[in-house]
């Protein structure tokens, strides 16, 4: 029997109540907690439906929906600052009670989390003892009940859960007439009932009855620092849906559902069937690459599984050349997966399984194309046993996807599961200038509920000489709700510019304005470590200097994160937030789609970005799903919150909640074939190459992808009579001839033809391997064969930096500056970056680069150009380290391709990774091949090595100078460099040790 109307009343209002102490909101005679006057009544109807339902041997869904729901309700009478205010009631013996709802419910991470805010020191009995241990997987030594399920644990012998439940029984049985114990012993064999089917060696058994093949796995999930004993629901149907079996599959999740452990499953199981296994994981994120090297690589590799994650950079070293070919998993995004292969044209033939993160991006302007193309080149190479894995939080046409990729109806793996509970809040203006936060807004009373007062008059007024004024302006009120929700946990405030009335650093700014002008909201410094505080302020000062916003911003306790930002400094952020250092952030969704942080509220500043029109375009159902899923982090929160401060945004996330109009996934390739066909429609056109080569850039970009995949579809040997042929059998492996109409598929069979014969010319010459070996687009190679004369002396000079003048003027002055690719790309950052009048010249962009690779950082680089910080940013992480880099590349490549061999001197050959990372040597470069990635260590690093003598430019001897000076150099660092880099260096040192 479902609970009754006035219970579930009660509970509704606890939660509200609690969100009310959460908060610390102030005290509004609107806000009539009724169940706060019968507590002792409605926790004894807690109580007793909770084990009323216990009692029973198998639960429903019904029951697990009222366990929740009693869950909730329980949990207000022991968790700190609302406990007080109750009389009579055992908040530690109350906890194990509220927790085991949680966890019979199907909320492991939130049961956990809930039961280690006591530890065993506050239980005296055996079996509380046992019921925390089991619930926070941490069992005592020594534990009469424990020691049953600790051995079960180790071997996976059932023999030791039917023992253990033959003596919970036996003790239920002979203590019926002591409540207390009775009941603590009929929670335990509860506990027990579902851990019996629910309990990591059941579900990997079900699948293979071989102990053997998981222990090693099994004792890696248990020396977790936090123990997985079991899976969560949506990880056990993936795994009875045959996410393990040697088929195509597709896996729908919602964000923090368990993906990343299904794919450490996936590639365990892979790998110790066959150690010769090689698995590609696709991340589109640099971010999200960089997060998993941290996380899934390192577990991995305690299992003796070999990883290797790349991105970034067009040129692989030799080192990770022969990791690529050799380790068992690679982690790449999809663009530096397509300039490997150029280089090692067989490694794609070389994977057994695909594993596609993020798959809703195969539709992202940015990244969609290269990652659509390379899907189906992978496609194309038909690898006997080759199988994909597909996942994404939502895409409602997933099956079609599936189905491209080779899989069937019946391998698509759905679940809507969170292992938190989701909930919104939209501020809503009441009386007396006054904001009430709805929440739950689309749910009936007691569900919903109103946070009366959330935000108050005295939250947007500042005292300014003596006359009070108002902040009530959109960017005023985002800034205090945000600030507001602090009490409650960690908080992001999200928006979708980086700069502008609706951008990142605007927000910045106005935190920076509430917090001096004494606005009373909560201060976000309060909620920093102190400490931590002042050591990113001394690692940004250097980095930007002490004028620059995020320097600034930090001093008052808040960071933000965007896409300009460099990626060292970005994982350091990452870092502060990932260990709670700091507690609110702004971001857009450079940070909220790349990597999982412990973010309890998320504010929606703006749900809308500028489009190519100047209007605000809304951002897709999709994407915003995905976004607000980041929201209550499994295992640091027990709920998250969504909180949409403005009428503007709150129609979409209506959509959002009630999941209606949720986009499809159409592959890049299928927009821009649609987006041709309109045109040639419209205008009655005749598609030529003519036509096409007369396009705007962001166009041709497209087209050279396209070039680009076509170029390395193709042998050198391929006959030119064939090549019609060869084309056509490609576009069957594109996602966009899988979804097109046949009138879309006629013209994208007369796009790939028309651009092939452009290729042809090169195949009837002979000159076609030139091209492919390059890597180009064909109109790149064109345009730098028509620049360069690659036999010019130079590239035989014995350089002594890499920056000598003679190559800089052969590269970039009569070179590269004159191309239109990087005069397209320099237009573009004078246009949206600086002022009129102000544009850089190629003088400035030549002291800009010898600054950079010098070791110069952005603050002097921008006082040299006499320009602003943010500006010199997004010139170096942008112009520099994408597009110049990506063309200094293709220049080495065609004169290595030109003559094969030909062997460049090193500083030319890594000169674009030198470029990128803004140093000037080998043994820099080495230390971030080593693992030192964060440019603030290795440059004070490789500093203190020259100081004590040491210049070495080959890896082993590199590290056994670090490993035989370490003392000296931990002395030497210690006084003048950052505590976060430091750190970093301390850290390297001691990977050094082990590798």
């Amino acid at each position: 029997m479902s609970l009754n109307r006035r219970l579930n009343l009660w509970i509704a209002q606890s939660e509200s109540w609690q969100a009310f102490k959460d908060f610390n909101l102030p005290q509004d005679d609107r806000a009539n907690y009724a169940f706060l006057l019968i507590s002792d009544d409605f926790y004894i109807t807690l109580f007793c439906r909770a084990f009323e339902i216990l009692k029973q041997n198998q639960l429903s869904e019904d029951n697990k929906k009222d366990l929740l729901a009693l869950g909730n309700g329980l949990v207000v009478f022991s968790l700190e600052g609302k406990r007080e205010a109750f009389q009579g009631v055992s908040f530690h013996d109350n906890m194990l009670y509220a927790s085991s709802m949680y966890y019979l419910s199907d909320f492991p991470a939130s049961a956990l989390l809930l039961a280690r805010k006591f530890n065993q020191d506050n239980y005296q009995d055996s079996t509380d003892k046992f019921l925390l241990g089991f619930l926070t997987r941490n069992i005592p030594a020594q534990n009469e009940f424990g020691e049953f399920l600790l051995r079960f644990l180790s071997n996976g012998e059932e023999e030791h859960l039917v023992r253990l439940r033959r003596n919970l029984e036996i003790q239920v049985a002979l203590e019926e007439s002591n409540a207390e114990k009775y009941h603590s012993f009929l929670l335990a064999l509860a506990l027990l009932n579902n851990f019996e089917r629910d309990n990591i060696w059941f579900d990997l058994l079900k699948y293979l009855n071989d102990k053997e093949h998981w222990k090693p796995f099994v004792q890696y999930c248990l020396k977790r620092p936090v123990p997985v004993w079991s899976f969560f629901p949506s990880q056990k149907n993936a795994i009875a849906s045959g996410v393990l079996s040697n088929q195509t599959v597709s896996l729908q999740m919602p964000t923090s559902a368990g993906k990343t452990a299904i794919s450490e499953l996936v590639i365990y199981n892979s790998w110790k069937t066959n150690p010769k296994h090689r698995t590609l994981y696709l991340a589109p994120f640099r971010s999200l690459a960089a997060e998993l090297n941290q996380s899934m690589g390192k577990h991995l590799r305690s299992l003796g599984i070999s990883t290797k994650s790349i991105y970034g950079g067009h040129l692989p070293s030799a080192d990770e050349r022969e990791a690529i070919e050799s380790v068992n998993l690679l982690v790449s995004t999809p663009e530096k997966m397509l300039a490997v292969e150029d280089v090692l044209p067989h490694i794609l033939e070389t994977f057994d399984t695909i594993i596609c993160d993020e798959g809703h991006l195969l539709d992202d302007k940015q990244r969609g194309l290269s990652y659509e193309l390379l899907l189906s080149r992978l496609k194309s190479h038909r690898k006997p046993g080759r199988r994909f894995v597909f996942i994404s939080a939502i895409i409602p046409n997933i099956s079609t996807i599936n189905n491209w990729l080779g899989g069937a109806d019946k391998t698509v793996i759905e679940s809507d599961y969170r292992p938190t509970q989701l909930e919104y809040g939209f501020l809503h203006k009441a009386a007396k200038g006054n904001y009430d936060l709805i929440v739950n807004p689309l749910s009936d009373y007691p569900i919903r509920y109103d946070l009366y007062k959330y935000l108050v008059p005295d939250s947007l007024k500042y005292n300014d000489g003596g006359q009070i004024k108002s902040k009530g302006t959109i960017k005023g009120i985002s800034v205090a709700v945000a600030l507001r929700a602090l009490p409650s946990g960690a908080v992001a405030l999200f928006t979708t510019e980086k700069r502008g009335h609706r951008g990142v650093e605007d927000l910045g700014e106005e935190i920076i304005r509430q917090v001096d002008e004494n606005i009373k909201v909560n201060y976000p410094r309060d909620y920093a470590e102190s400490s931590y505080i002042e050591h990113l302020r001394g690692y940004f000062s250097e980095v930007f200097g002490r004028d620059y916003l995020l320097t600034r911003l930090i001093e008052k306790g808040a960071l933000f994160h965007h896409g300009d930002l460099p990626q060292d400094v970005r994982e350091v952020i990452e870092d502060a937030l990932r260990e709670e250092k700091v507690k609110i952030v702004i971001c857009n969704t450079t940070l909220a789609e790349g990597v999982n942080l412990p973010i309890r509220t998320m504010v929606l500043h703006s749900t809308q970005r500028m489009g190519a029109n100047k209007r605000p375009v809304s951002m897709s159902i999709r994407s915003l799903k995905n976004l607000v899923g980041r929201a209550g982090r499994a295992g640091k929160e027990t709920k998250g919150l969504i909180i949409v401060p403005h009428s503007r945004d709150q129609e979409l996330v209506k959509q959002l909640i009630r999941e209606e109009g949720v986009e499809q996934v159409n592959g890049m390739l299928y927009n821009l074939i649609s987006i041709i066909t309109d045109v040639l429609r419209e205008k009655g056109f005749e598609l030529s190459n003519e036509i096409l080569d007369a396009q705007n850039e962001g166009f041709l970009q497209w087209l050279d992808s396209i070039d680009v995949s076509l170029i390395d579809l193709l042998s050198e040997d391929t006959d030119p009579n064939n090549l019609e042929q060869a084309v056509s059998n490609m576009l069957l492996n594109t996602l966009s001839h899988h979804q097109a109409s046949e009138e879309k598929k006629q013209i994208q069979e007369k796009l790939f033809q028309l651009r092939a014969n452009k290729i042809k010319g090169y195949l009837e010459e002979g000159t076609f391997s030139e091209l492919r070996l390059s890597g180009t687009s064909l109109r790149s190679f064109q345009t730098i064969t028509e620049l360069f004369d690659f036999e010019n002396e130079i590239w035989l000079k014995d350089l002594n930096t890499p920056l000598d003048e003679d190559w800089m003027d052969y590269l970039l002055v009569r070179g590269l500056f004159q191309s239109n690719e990087f005069q397209f790309a320099l237009n573009q950052f004078n246009n949206r970056t600086m002022k009129e009048g102000h544009e850089l010249s190629n003088v400035d962009l030549l002291k800009a680069l010898e600054l950079w690779m010098k070791g110069s950082w952005y603050n002097h680089i921008a006082h040299e150009l006499n320009t602003e910080v943010f500006k010199v940013i997004r010139l170096i992480n942008s112009v520099f380290a994408y597009n110049l880099q990506t063309l200094v590349s293709s220049v080495i490549r065609i004169k290595m391709a030109k003559n094969k061999d030909f062997e460049p001197h090193p500083l030319i050959f890594h000169w674009p990774m030198l470029l990128q990372f803004g140093i000037d040597s080998k043994m820099k470069l080495l230390l971030y091949e080593l693992g030192l990635t964060d440019r603030v260590a290795v440059l004070h690093l490789s500093n203190v090595l020259q100081s004590i003598g040491v210049e070495i430019n080959d890896d082993l001897n590199l590290v056994a100078a670090i490993l035989q000076n370490e003392e000296l150099i931990k002395n030497s660092i210690s006084r003048e460099v950052p505590f976060i880099a430091v750190d970093k260096i301390d850290r390297f040192i001691q990977i050094l040790k082990f590798t």
